[in-house]
């Protein structure tokens, strides 16, 4: 699973707590679908 980051929109592996793009803290960032960052068959949910 990954975090997204609301401000810049760049995914980020989950043991990234910090977007160093712009420094806001992704721990608190969930996602709006729970289906997002998983794998179904070959495709992974990004949106």
């Amino acid at each position: 699973m990954s975090r997204t980051c609301p401000e810049c929109q760049t995914q980020y592996d989950d043991e990234i707590l910090h977007c160093p793009e712009d420094g806001l803290d992704l721990s608190t960032v969930e996602p709006d679908d729970e289906l997002i960052g998983r794998s179904i068959g070959s495709y992974r949910v990004v949106k």
